[in-house]
């Protein structure tokens, strides 16, 4: 038992070493601001930056960095920067967001273009040659990636008072490119067809928005959903005026919050029970280790005592 042990910890140290490495690699003290909204990686190579660890006059690392590419979106978050469909490293990223971006695979870029400004994508990160209405803006590595910007993506946050409702995702997609929908007003959501409300301008204003952490400010003569271009979880929790509501999916893959007319203040927030599920986890993991230790030992030839046979 004890070997078996040892064996397990140091496969779980290997496989984390790349995580360890990543932090080693970081950014200045005030890394640039590089994007004001979110980034897409389409990247097959896993090339990595050349040069010295940390490159303060070079933006680079803020989008591409020495460690492998699916914990680039992990490391991007201290320079602001927001990933879009990002591939999670342990695979549990949004089920929806997987699904969206698979539907999106299949199209040509050009075509994928009015869902990712939907989705609030301003840049995006390829190791192929986009076409437009792609622009490259430079080169990050000789093996050909590239960095790419993309004009007219919705802001971060955005409020929708007209709803169409629609049974499948991909019809959900087939809205957005008709010619009636518009992203400063209107909103689709899985259900059955129909549309509800009317086109209203309305401009939420954003308090506070962190990783994890969205408060707004909402002033609307009539009801909608507020939009934020995160990726919709049901570890998602909000709240208007402290009371709480239910977030739900809004254009296939983004959250949402159904918010009444009037002057509301709204806050999303990350909900803890997963962390805390997962410390607790680990604690009976550890404490069952230490229990399976104890008795391996007790059980141990070593250990165990001689017994004697006397006569009368």
């Amino acid at each position: 038992m004890p070997f078996l042990a040892t064996g397990v910890a140091v496969v779980l140290l290997a496989c984390n070493l790349p995580l360890f490495l990543a932090f080693l690699d970081r950014p200045p003290d005030d890394p640039p601001r590089v994007t004001v909204s979110r980034l897409l990686s389409e990247v097959e190579v896993d090339a990595h930056p050349e040069g010295p660890a940390t490159v303060p006059e070079e933006p680079v690392r803020a989008y591409y960095r020495r460690a492998s590419s699916e914990l680039w979106p992990r490391l991007a978050t201290v320079s602001g920067a927001g990933y879009a469909f990002d591939e999670d490293p342990d695979g549990a990223y949004s089920d929806d967001d997987r699904a969206v971006r698979r539907l999106l695979e299949a199209r040509p870029w050009e075509a994928r273009a009015t869902e990712l400004r939907l989705a609030g994508v301003t840049h995006v990160v390829a190791d192929v040659k986009l076409p437009a209405p792609f622009r490259e803006v430079r080169i990050l590595h000789p093996d050909g990636v590239r960095l790419y910007s993309l004009d007219g993506a919705s802001p971060p946050l955005r409020f929708a008072t007209r709803l169409t409702y629609a049974p499948t995702l991909e019809a959900v997609l087939a809205r957005h490119r008709e010619s009636g929908f518009e992203p400063e007003t209107d909103s689709v959501l899985l259900g059955v067809e129909g549309t509800m409300g009317e086109p209203v301008r309305v401009q939420p204003e954003a308090l506070a928005e962190g990783a994890a952490l969205l408060r707004a400010r909402v002033e609307t003569p009539a009801a909608g959903v507020l939009v934020w271009s995160r990726s919709y979880f049901s570890a998602w929790r909000a709240r208007i005026d402290g009371v709480p509501v239910a977030p739900i999916l809004a254009d296939g893959h983004l959250v949402g919050v159904p918010v009444p007319a009037g002057r509301h203040e709204v806050e999303v927030s990350w909900s803890a029970a997963p962390v805390l599920l997962g410390g607790l986890l680990s604690v009976v993991g550890l404490l069952a280790l230490v229990a399976l230790r104890r008795v391996s030992n007790g059980d141990s030839p070593r250990r165990r005592r001689p017994t004697s046979a006397h006569s009368g």
